[in-house]
């Protein structure tokens, strides 16, 4: 009769739900940096009238810089350093924006119903 290793199984679900999970906040880290990258810069101005940057604006390399690593930890989800330019905008560039701090929560507070509602 075979016996069952119950350690190796509850470790190989733990890495499926960990996949699972950082593949869904990788994605909606990119959806959220694209819909940031089409948004007008505005800022408010001595007089107190909101301007926005015409020539200025976001452009679509705010995803293309988010990545996904796999590390002896786990997955590690990173947009590069802030003061490397050469290779375009900082992946969370949206972050300076109040709409950006709000999407990461709303992606962090749905990720525990996505690990429930996950069927392996």
């Amino acid at each position: 009769m075979a016996e069952l290793d119950i350690s190796r199984t509850g470790e190989y679900f733990r890495k499926q739900i960990e996949n699972k999970a950082s593949e869904f906040v990788y994605n909606q880290l990119k959806l959220s940096a694209n819909r940031a990258s089409s948004r007008k810069r505005r800022f408010r101005g001595r007089n107190g009238k909101v301007y926005s940057y015409s020539k200025h604006s976001n452009t679509g390399q705010l995803s293309n810089n988010i990545k996904k690593y796999k590390t002896t930890n786990g997955t590690t989800i990173d947009a590069g350093t802030r003061s490397n330019y050469s290779e375009g905008y900082h992946g969370m560039y949206f972050l300076n924006e109040k709409k950006g701090i709000k999407e990461v929560d709303e992606i962090l507070n749905a990720l525990p119903k996505f690990i429930e509602n996950i069927n392996l």
